[in-house]
């Protein structure tokens, strides 16, 4: 008994052995099929293997045989012959495969086929084994086509990412649930008639696709058509059981279908330029609903659907309001950089927990009672706030207001729980409140430009603390917390001193630019690292 593998010098992963010309006794297929096993066989191929040697193959339980960047043997014929009789699943991965020459190729018993990433493979075999459950040829960017008649027994084809392929087959496995031609920029239309039994169809990112079947699939629960930048239009009638719609960067999709299906839970259309509307009547099933970045959307309907758990419109520049009764299960609201934007709804939903309304250039306020259960409050950004409201919500553990250039002043009592507090860019602000929740890790006031001193005490839980750029800050804290890990004094130009005593859990200083800071203290710790470049007076 012996395996002959005949190649020119490939090598098989795991444990150090080389394959050439030349035959191996059953001790080699010993030391070879545990790696066989875990599917990382490397460098063999036109495998020939007699009876009694296929025997032990079977009884060891190979499933997986991957092939990986071969160097064919002779080196012009770039070929892949396998045993008729050997039943696996074969993994043919970033190899130089040509084509096959093995008639006898569509009797092999195999149930999973993938040839991820051949670029050289230019087709597929007509007749392929008649018990294929799965194909995968993903990343093959010279496939030009698929075999007319695929298997009768598939149930999955990923095609995606073959730049040259121009059409599928017209008619597809009717055992066929699963379709991904994602990023296939050559193709232009699906089959008129898709199987009954899919139910994921992701066509993203076909720039050359421009529509979609006018009927699809009953069964279908995800379809992903978005980056289709030449879609102009979807199905008047979506599949009753549709779950799952992205249509998001479909740059010339004018409108969506009057009536989404009931089941739909997930609905993200954003992107999409030429939107100007949505559905007077969203499915009350919805519970994410992305519409962000449309450019030509001026309002939400009125009425969201009563599931809503997440809504963004962030980036939608002509977006003057909000509904003014949003779903009670509100969780997760997104209305960043929409300019136009100039208030909130008065009473925001009891159950929201993250908001986000930074860079909204026109907001002039925030509501006074914001809902108990926020816990990321995110009002950056060139903001119109002058004031925050005069209790936050006792929850909240994230505060980002910097760059709100119109800010005097923070609350003076800030929540309890408030691990982090994001107030830099805020020239107007003169002071921080003198007591700081005692649960505060993280601190950032760079470039407070008007902030003159910071709390005498500090919490102690503090571990960063950002106070670069502060031009009228001339002292830091005579004791800074011990747990600070990072301290950012860099460009303070006011600065004549660092305390005498830093935390010995201090691992990086930045004091640069300081132009007044006359020395350092005597006593560093042991850990530390210190940048104090451009301090003339050191």
């Amino acid at each position: 008994m012996h395996v002959h593998a005949r190649g020119g010098g490939g090598e098989v992963s795991g444990p150090e052995k080389s394959v050439g010309p030349r035959s191996h006794s059953v001790g080699f297929l010993a030391a070879l099929l545990p790696i066989l096993s875990h599917g990382k066989w490397h460098g063999c191929w036109w495998l020939q293997v007699n009876r009694q040697a296929l025997r032990a193959v079977r009884q060891a339980r190979v499933t997986v045989v991957t092939v990986k960047h071969p160097c064919f043997w002779p080196p012009t014929r770039r070929v892949l012959e396998l045993d008729p009789k050997l039943s696996i699943r074969l993994r043919v991965k970033f190899s130089r495969v040509w084509t096959f020459v093995d008639p006898q190729f569509g009797s092999l018993t195999i149930s999973h086929l993938v040839f991820h990433d051949c670029r050289g493979l230019r087709a597929l075999p007509e007749a392929l084994p008649p018990s294929l459950a799965t194909l995968n040829c993903s990343y093959c960017l010279n496939l030009r086509a698929l075999p007319a008649a695929l298997p009768a027994t598939l149930i999955s084809l990923d095609c995606s990412h073959c730049s040259s392929l121009t059409a599928l087959p017209d008619q597809l496995p009717a055992t066929l649930t699963l379709l991904d031609c994602s990023d296939c920029s050559s193709l232009t239309a699906l089959p008129d008639a898709l199987p009954a039994t899919l139910t994921h169809l992701l066509c993203c990112d076909c720039s050359s696709l421009t529509a979609l079947p006018d009927t699809l699939p009953a069964s279908l629960t995800l379809l992903d058509c978005s980056d289709c930048s030449s879609l102009t239009a979807l199905p008047d009638a979506l599949p009753a059981s549709l779950t799952h719609l992205d249509c998001s960067m479909c740059t010339q999709l004018v409108a969506l279908p009057a009536a989404l299906p009931d089941a739909l839970a997930h609905l993200d259309c954003s992107w999409s330029n030429k939107l100007a509307e949505l559905p007077a009547a969203l499915p009350n099933s919805i519970t994410s609903l992305h519409c962000g970045g449309c450019a030509k959307l001026v309002a939400l309907p009125a009425a969201l659907p009563t599931s809503l758990t997440s809504l963004k419109v962030g980036g939608s520049a002509q977006l003057m309001s909000l509904p003014a009764a949003l779903p009670d299960t509100l969780t997760s609201l997104d209305c960043n950089a929409c300019t136009r934007l100039v208030a909130l709804p008065d009473a925001l939903p009891a159950s929201l927990t993250s908001l986000n309304c930074s860079q909204c250039l026109n907001l002039v306020a925030l509501p006074d009672a914001l809902p108990a259960s926020l816990t990321s409050l995110d009002c950056s950004g060139y903001t119109q706030l002058a004031t925050l409201p005069s209790k936050l919500p006792a929850a909240l553990t994230s505060l980002d207001c910097s760059w709100c250039r119109k800010l005097t002043a923070l609350p003076n009592q800030l929540p309890a729980s408030l691990k982090s507090l994001d107030c830099g860019e805020c020239t107007r602000l003169v002071a921080l409140p003198d007591a700081l929740p005692d649960s505060l890790t993280h601190l950032n006031c760079n470039q407070c430009t008007g902030l003159v001193a910071l709390p005498e005490a500090l919490p102690d839980s503090l571990a960063t603390l950002d106070c670069s750029s502060c031009w009228k800050l001339a002292a830091l804290p005579d004791q800074l917390p011990a747990c600070l890990t990072t301290l950012d004094c860099s460009w303070c130009t006011q600065l004549v001193a660092l305390p005498e005593a830093l935390p010995a859990s201090l691992t990086s200083l930045d004091c640069s630019h300081c132009t007044r800071l006359v020395a350092l203290p005597k006593v560093l710790p042991a850990s530390l690292t210190i940048i104090c470049s451009a301090c003339p007076n050191l």
